[in-house]
């Protein structure tokens, strides 16, 4: 190994352990580089950035491990791994099925669900479980047309999806795994997306309610649904740990970059990332207890 070279990586060492070992924070999020969407995390409070892949492919989803030291990432063709970022190290899940980009694990790190299609098109996904090392496969949900972008409850015993039926009707629904019983949570002709659901239960997700897409709060035990960012052309949302803030991306400017408002007053926020080919898919760490 040359010197310059030795240098580089432990640079890159004293990164890695810096991010991972002293941020109390941490948001993993897509950025763009060089036309490829690669891996990032970032610690909020010092904005110390570290790019965790680089590398030909692009990465689809993403999704924290209870121990906030290693990542779920899911490659665009459908190719899984888990990435323990102070190692740099990757490590594939092999799985007996390939083509979904939206796997997600649950909070307690023992499942993954993602979205596929056995019947040969995109618009005939169904919703599949599995255990966190790819063994047990199961399909969970099974309605017709599209049914993806699965998101997990506090206690990994519900799961929120996406279900598409036709026309301009795109709603969110529940599937609770101890029943096995589906709940709609929204409906009408609007499009729904982009679910993440609070540790008190509270779901943040956007909407094109009022024209353009917004980041809503919706209360599945009350009957509270309120914009938080109408106008800004907001989605993907992500609740800090604390529920004090929200991460979202917004187009603003008309490239994607993430963004982060106080859930109390909406209209203090302050932006986190500024790539000139964009950013995308916040998902804050939240801790062991989620």
């Amino acid at each position: 190994m040359k010197r310059a070279e030795f240098f580089r990586l432990i640079i890159a060492v004293f990164l890695v352990n810096n991010v991972v070992t002293n941020s109390k924070a941490d948001i993993a999020f897509l950025g763009q580089v060089n036309n490829y969407w690669q891996v990032f995390v970032i610690d909020e409070e010092s904005r110390e950035l570290l790019q965790v892949t680089n590398d030909h492919g692009d990465k689809a989803k993403i999704s924290w491990y209870p121990d906030g030291k290693s990542l779920l990432i899911n490659e665009l063709e459908g190719r899984l791994y888990r990435y323990y970022l102070r190692e740099q190290k990757k490590v594939e899940i092999v799985t007996k099925v390939r083509g979904f980009s939206d796997a997600v694990l649950s909070p307690d790190g023992m499942k993954i669900a993602f979205s596929l299609s056995t019947a040969g098109s995109i618009d005939a996904n169904n919703i599949w479980m599995m255990n966190s090392d790819g063994s047990q496969l199961e399909r969970i949900v099974n309605k017709k047309n599209l049914q993806h972008e699965p998101s997990w409850g506090p206690k990994s015993l519900e799961l929120y999806y996406l279900s598409g039926q036709g026309g301009q009707e795109h709603n969110i629904w529940v599937f609770n795994l101890s029943s096995r019983n589906t709940e709609a949570l929204t409906s009408g002709q609007l499009y729904n997306f982009d679910v993440d659901v609070s540790q008190s239960g509270q779901i943040a997700y956007s909407s094109n309610r009022h024209g353009t897409y917004e980041i809503r709060i919706k209360d599945i035990q009350s009957d509270l649904d309120k914009s938080l960012t109408e106008h800004r052309y907001g989605m993907r949302p992500s609740w800090s740990r604390d529920e004090s803030e929200i991460a979202y991306v917004s187009l603003r400017d008309g490239i994607p970059n993430i963004w982060i408002l106080s859930v109390q007053n909406p209209q203090e926020e302050r932006r986190l990332t500024g790539f000139d080919e964009g950013a995308r898919m916040p998902v804050w760490y939240r801790g062991n207890d989620q």
